[in-house]
């Protein structure tokens, strides 16, 4: 039986994070709100330790990469960074989230999967009353509002508000097909064209409102995505 996650209860009267014990508060306030007294004699930088400013100096203003990555040379100032990156390669899935079991391969993902299984949203329109729970549902979102354009096709010179609406409208100019129907052998360019394929052929996924999920704008409606995308 898998055990549910402690939820953290207790918040920081300093800056309002929210700790599960009384001991990690306390250990919060003593590490995170002490006046810092190791300075960066190079850019003034404060740091409560001196490690944090020995490995500040060392990153940032040495600039030392000194781990390197075996499979293709790429160098990080930090063990832990290339241990992440070296996942790229391997493809192992180090982090599993402790509610559903999904595996990914960055701390970073996890973080922001979890995100699914809560009902907080941080995110706020400021053009409408809207909130999302992924800052990048807000950024596709507010494009609906203003029509700003910032990533253009080289091809046919289609504008995009975000880069990812820009690689997926991409497959439209070739051939490429990675999105397969799980239920016939149609495979489509575009995530939205096979879920509207599913729902419309199969009889699944119900309204036209149905959720999508997309590594861009993530659990956004067809009317709402069709708006980000401007018709892809």
């Amino acid at each position: 039986m898998r055990l549910k996650p402690i939820t953290p209860t207790l918040r920081c009267p300093e800056c309002s994070k929210l700790l599960t014990t009384a001991e990690t508060l306390a250990k919060h306030l003593a590490t995170g709100h002490t006046k810092p007294v190791f300075v960066c004699h190079v850019c003034g930088k404060n740091a409560s330790k001196k490690s944090a400013l020995a490995r500040h100096i060392r990153n940032v203003h040495e600039k030392r990469r000194d781990f390197v990555c075996e499979y293709c040379e790429r160098a990080f100032s930090e063990k832990s960074i290339l241990a992440s990156h070296r996942r790229t390669h391997t493809g192992e899935l180090a982090y599993i989230c402790e509610q559903c079991g999904s595996m990914f391969k960055t701390m970073a993902s996890l973080c922001i999967h979890r995100k699914v299984h809560s009902n907080t949203y941080s995110h706020l329109c400021p053009y409408c009353p809207s909130r999302f729970k992924w800052k990048s549902q807000l950024i596709g979102h507010k494009f609906t509002h203003t029509g700003e354009k910032r990533h253009y096709c080289s091809i046919c010179n289609k504008g995009f508000g975000v880069k990812c609406d820009l690689t997926r409208h991409m497959h439209t100019h070739s051939n490429v097909k990675p999105f397969k129907c799980h239920l016939c052998t149609a495979s489509f360019s575009q995530k939205r064209y096979m879920n509207k394929h599913i729902k419309v052929q199969h009889k699944e996924g119900g309204a036209q409102g149905v959720l999508m999920t997309d590594p861009c704008v993530p659990n956004i409606s067809y009317n709402d995505y069709a708006k980000v995308n401007n018709g892809v």
